[in-house]
Formats: C-alpha cells, sequence, structure tokens
C-alpha cells in the first residue's frame, strides 16, 4: 500500500488523515510539519466515547532521501479548549522536503496504524506570501507617483 501524499502549506495545521478507522479507532489528525519542531494533533475516538485512558499516539518520521534514520516521538494527552480530548505530539524536522510518516495509535482498546508522506516546509511564511503581502502598497506608491507627476504637468502647462 503506497502511503498519501499530503502537501504542506504556511499557516495553520492541515488535515492529513480525516475520519480514517485505524483498528478500533476512529481516527482524525492535523499536521504542521516545519522544520525545526513540527506539530501533529490527533482525535481518536471508538463510536461516540473517547479513546480510553492508557491509550498512546506515536509519530514515526523519517526523510524520504533517508539522510537520517528514522526517529520516534509519543504524545501527550490534552483537553481541547471546546470539551473533548486531543493527543499531540511535537516531532523534529532537520531539513526541508518530504518526510515519510507512521502514525501508530495503541490502547486498551487495540491498536491500529497508518502512512502517508508530509513535506516539511521552513516556519513562518514563504517568499512568495511575503511578496504577496508587500503588492498593495507598491500599488499605492505607483499611483502616488503618478499623482505627483500629474500634479507637475499641470503645474507647467498653466504658466
Amino acid at each position: 500500500m503506497q502511503p498519501a501524499s499530503v502537501f504542506a502549506h504556511a499557516g495553520p495545521p492541515f488535515l492529513v488523515v480525516t475520519e480514517q478507522s485505524l483498528g478500533p479507532y476512529m481516527v482524525t489528525a492535523w499536521a504542521d510539519p516545519d522544520v525545526g519542531s513540527g506539530l501533529f494533533i490527533i482525535e481518536a475516538m471508538i463510536g461516540e466515547a473517547l479513546a480510553p485512558e492508557g491509550t498512546t499516539v506515536t509519530v514515526s518520521v523519517e526523510p524520504e532521501d533517508g539522510h537520517i534514520a528514522a526517529a520516534q516521538f509519543t504524545s501527550v494527552r490534552e483537553q481541547r479548549l471546546f470539551g473533548g480530548e486531543q493527543f499531540t505530539i511535537q516531532a523534529q524536522f532537520d531539513s526541508e522536503g518530504p518526510w515519510n510518516i507512521r502514525m501508530i495509535i495503541d490502547g486498551p482498546a487495540g491498536r491500529g496504524e497508518t502512512d502517508f508522506v508530509v513535506l516539511v516546509t521552513p516556519p513562518g511564511p514563504g517568499w512568495f506570501v511575503s511578496v504577496l503581502c508587500l503588492l498593495p502598497f507598491v500599488g499605492l506608491g505607483v499611483v502616488w507617483l503618478f499623482a505627483i507627476q500629474r500634479q507637475k504637468r499641470q503645474g507647467t502647462e498653466g504658466r
């Protein structure tokens, strides 16, 4: 089975697993894979109930180019702001590019796992976003220059 590819973007975490059945668990996961520290947020349910106490989620990360060995990171179970619980994992990425991810959920109810690929990007907005944010200011500058030139022409024509 070929792992699914997921493309990253600057901004908040994005969905990498959407209501997928992993063993007895129904799992939804988000990722924000930045160079340095990447974040994974996982919701795991069994029917309408939360995953039982003792359930853990582990993420294994490995670069596709194989320049370093796979590393494993274990989740922290925490309360969500608006009720319920989630598992969060801070994983370390040392370079940009595609990384293979294996997510394993294990607990008293059983075990499940899935594989996918994420594109690790530098933290913060990319150069394209920065240029895009500057465009309105450049546009205003151009309009201002045209207005000044027009005013000068009208001043010299009036003499």
